[in-house]
């Protein structure tokens, strides 16, 4: 194997093969290592804190609960998985290792993975419209209302669409009705009919309902059930000593010990080891390339793209397909709940960041109860497995469930006892400073409060009202990209704005504005507008990159107490400051004859290490043409070497044209048969771009191979695409929607001189 953009200048070469072979062998290395030491660590750990005195602290909780019975699967690393059992209130059933709960909820994210390979394997878009789907299938069945057309099969998946909070239960002495039957509602069983309550899309509602059309939608494609498609076992009959019989906040045994509910909204039986493993399966997804058992790397990263329309206040998580996700610090965990009838379930799993692989499943059989349980019993493991990014002085000790419904007990409980805790991902803060802003004194947003911040992606929030200058390290990169000291979002917002919400040291008079967007020039916010109590302070302004705007309003806005700052429609917003009065008013113009003035210091230029060693070398392919290359050169892409961090890759500027692309035209030094392409978005955490197109030159006449794809769950990760049209060319064009940034393209072809696979 060899890559088809390999270096061969002999001038080069020696010191290629040697940076190539250090990295490739350190990394190789380096990854074994790790695993040793994570062994030797979490070994070193078992003996200093046996299991032992952590199950002892679980079962004293456990023993101050109402619960019949409780199982924890913990996981201190990868293939680490141990099981700790709680309970013998039900004495015909103990609870043992193999015991298998309902797991309710939970269920969604085996679901979510079915359905993403099922779909892959038939060939079918997950933006597919359901209604047609139905009619091409053969179904009488139709999603009604004004958005039925509109519903896509992904949003079955991420509670954007359909009706019905939670499923009910079938008892178990009755036979499972046929998933068809809960479509168009049954009275029998209090269903209502599934409905498209909202916009698909727009806002989250949490849909059991969606997955009932989803069960009933796969089954209808393939003529099988469930259980015959899946690797999974969604059966619903409990039928022997091995399943957990389900009791109620009095110690009831729940009718026939157990309900039956539709498989992929809530019927899945399981046992919390075997989640764990599950769980795993998905990180191990996510992080490699290859995928892993039963799912690809592709289903791991399109289940895992997280977004909020409303589910912050929900779970204080986003919302994947079937999988909520939540940030903790530099650490990000598959999260889920479940509530089934004589059941509660919760499981957390860390899937990114330096404690990967790490995680726990807790399942028991009790009801309100048990989410207090489990909250209680997540709390200590969560200590005892001691992630970072977690404030553990925020676990709560009390909460009360009177007047809450089911629904609000099971969400509003695990939020507010446990994932409250969970700390935002922040960029790195700025501890360097230099000199004071000579306007500082009089600045009424410094030290003001931060109520509340859209995105803080690429640069914090409480940067914008540091009273000193800002600084700018040329050098200087992070976890989430190139540091600034600044307020600045992430690239391509989904919303029209991005806002911050600010409360004022004391309420205040204010006659005049200064906003500096110094050091952004390319990724500046484009609109700025600032409002207070429902007024405009400041209307909708046009901003440059790199400048000074000075502000006299035309009117005093008095007593002002809180303002909230909106940037268009995204991008660095370097100062802003409110004064009532400043020492050289005469500077100060109407917003209608301000200027944005550009700051006379020049910008230094980022340093690029490989920059310099890039030049002198030939590869087996080279750029035609890179229509931006405004922050890193398109060369950077060609590097056989791994990147390094975000100056190592093409980076072109933020567009504000909606239609807006940038093109990369690639020619290789023989024509290849060409079988797939990689990209690489490592370090693009927040900036790679929204969709990719990739075209192959056909005889001087451009052949779509890749049509318009969402890359953007891709961001920080990779992306290998198989192309469906294998063509002979040397020439590429590559177009980026509708802008960002890439690390590396890999291509990967047939070598016809050779008839070997290149890559």
């Amino acid at each position: 194997m060899k890559y088809l953009v390999s270096a061969k200048d002999k001038s080069a070469n020696d010191l290629l093969a040697d940076i190539e072979s250090r990295i490739n062998n350190s990394e190789e290395q380096e990854l074994e290592n790790a695993k040793k030491a994570l062994l030797a660590i979490t070994l070193k750990r078992m003996d200093a804190h046996p299991l032992s005195d952590l199950k002892k602290k679980l079962t004293d909780i456990f023993n101050e609960s109402g619960v019949a019975g409780c199982q924890l699967a913990i996981s201190s690393g990868r293939g680490l998985v141990q099981t700790i059992c709680l309970g013998t209130k039900d004495k015909n059933n103990p609870v043992l290792t193999s015991t298998r709960f309902q797991i309710a909820s939970l269920s969604k994210t085996y679901a979510s993975v079915l359905t993403h390979e099922f779909f892959k394997k038939h060939n079918l878009s997950l933006s597919s419209k359901v209604n047609g789907l139905l009619k091409q299938y053969g179904s009488e069945f139709r999603l009604k209302g004004e958005w039925g057309d509109e519903v896509e099969v992904q949003h079955l998946m991420s509670h954007t669409a359909l009706n019905m909070h939670y499923v009910n239960g079938v008892p178990a002495q009755n036979e499972m009705p046929d998933i068809y039957d809960f479509l168009n509602g049954n009275k029998k069983y209090n269903y209502e009919a599934v409905e498209v309550i909202n916009k698909p899309g727009t806002k989250f509602k949490y849909s059991g309902a969606g997955f009932i059309v989803l069960e009933y939608l796969i089954e209808l494609i393939s003529k099988k059930t469930i259980n015959e498609l899946s690797a999974y076992d969604f059966t619903q009959k409990a039928n022997d000593e091995d399943y957990a019989r389900g009791f109620d906040d009095q110690g009831n045994l729940i009718e026939c010990g157990y309900k039956m509910f539709p498989a992929f909204a809530a019927g899945m039986w399981n046992s919390a080891s075997e989640v764990n493993k599950f769980l795993e399966q998905i990180a191990i997804a996510y992080n490699e390339i290859e995928g892993a058992e039963h799912l690809s790397h592709d289903t791991a990263v399109q289940m895992t793209y997280g977004q909020d329309k409303g589910c912050k206040d929900f779970m204080n998580a986003l919302i994947g397909h079937g999988v909520f996700t939540i940030e903790a610090g530099e650490n990000e965990f598959l999260l889920h709940q479940g509530a089934n009838d004589g059941y509660r379930a919760i499981y957390l799993y860390c899937y990114k960041g330096p404690d990967k692989y790490k995680g726990v499943t807790i399942l028991c059989n009790g009801e309100l109860d048990g989410v207090l349980l489990n909250s209680y019993l997540m709390q200590e493991v969560l200590k005892e497995l001691n992630f970072s990014g977690i404030d553990y002085h925020k676990f709560k000790t009390d909460f009360s469930t009177q007047h809450l419904s089911q629904e609000e007990v099971v969400n509003i409980g695990y939020k507010s006892l446990i994932l409250e805790a969970f700390l935002p991902t922040l960029p790195e803060k700025i501890v360097e400073r230099t000199k004071l802003n000579p306007r500082w004194m009089d600045n009424l947003l410094v030290d003001a409060e931060i109520m509340a911040v859209s995105n803080q992606r690429f640069a914090r929030a409480e940067n914008l009202i540091s009273k000193y200058e800002p600084v700018f390290d040329p050098s200087l990169f992070g976890r989430q990209g190139k540091v600034m000291d600044s307020w600045e979002t992430a690239r391509h917002n989904p919303v029209d704005y991005d806002f911050l919400r600010l409360r004022l040291q004391k309420s205040s008079d204010v006659n005049f504005i200064s906003i500096s967007t110094k050091y952004h020039d390319g990724n500046q916010v484009e609109y700025i507008e600032i409002l207070t109590n429902g007024e405009l302070l400041l209307p909708k302004t046009k901003l440059d990159g790199h400048a000074l705007r000075l502000v006299k309003l035309e009117r005093t806005f008095y007593a002002v107490s809180e303002v909230e700052i909106r940037v268009y429609p995204d991008g660095g917003l370097t100062r802003l400051g409110l004064y009532e009065k400043v020492s050289d008013p005469e500077r100060f113009k109407p917003n209608s004859s301000a200027k944005n003035i550009r700051f006379e210091e020049v910008i230094p230029a980022t340093n690029k290490p490989l920059g310099p060693k890039l030049e002198n070398i030939r590869f087996d392919a080279k750029v035609l043409k890179a229509s931006d290359e405004h922050y890193a050169p398109a060369v950077n892409v060609l590097s056989p070497i791994p990147p390094l961090n975000m100056f190592d890759g093409l980076e072109s500027k933020r567009s504000r044209d909606p239609d807006h692309y940038e093109e990369l035209v690639i020619e290789l030094n023989s024509e290849q048969k060409l079988d797939s392409i990689l990209f690489d978005f490592s370090f693009f955490v927040n900036n790679n771009p929204r969709y990719l197109s990739v075209w192959g030159d056909d005889s001087g006449e451009w052949v779509e191979l890749i049509s318009k794809f969402f890359c953007k769950p891709y961001a920080g990760n990779k992306l290998e695409i198989k192309l469906p049209h294998k063509l002979i060319t040397r020439r590429l064009k590559f177009d980026f929607f509708p802008d960002g940034g890439v690390n590396r393209i890999k291509i990967i072809g047939f070598d016809l001189l050779s008839q070997s696979i290149v890559k």
